[in-house]
C-alpha cells in the first residue's frame, strides 16, 4: 500500500512535469506547437488521474491536494524575472 507522503511526492512530480509541460507549450507556440500541446495534454492527464485514483483509494483527500505546495506552484522563467 503506498503512503500517503509517498502519494503527495509522485503527485508533486506530476503537477511539476504538467507546469513545466504547459510553460513549454507557452514558450514554442510557433515552433512545433502541437507536439508541446500533445505533451502537456498527456501530463495533465496523468496528474488528474493521479489525484483522482489516490482520492479514490483513500490515501490522501482534495484538502491534502489542495494545501500542498505543489498545488500553487509556478514555473517562472527566466524572462520572467524582474
Amino acid at each position: 500500500m503506498i503512503t500517503k507522503e509517498q502519494a503527495l511526492i509522485n503527485l508533486a512530480r506530476a503537477a511539476l512535469d504538467s507546469k513545466s509541460a504547459w510553460t513549454i507549450y507557452l514558450e514554442c507556440m510557433g515552433d512545433n506547437a502541437f507536439d508541446t500541446r500533445g505533451h502537456h495534454v498527456r501530463t495533465e492527464a496523468k496528474y488528474d488521474a493521479l489525484c483522482q485514483a489516490y482520492v479514490d483509494c483513500g490515501v490522501v483527500t482534495w484538502n491534502d491536494i489542495s494545501l500542498s505546495w505543489f498545488h500553487t506552484a509556478k514555473i517562472v522563467l527566466a524572462t520572467d524575472a524582474e
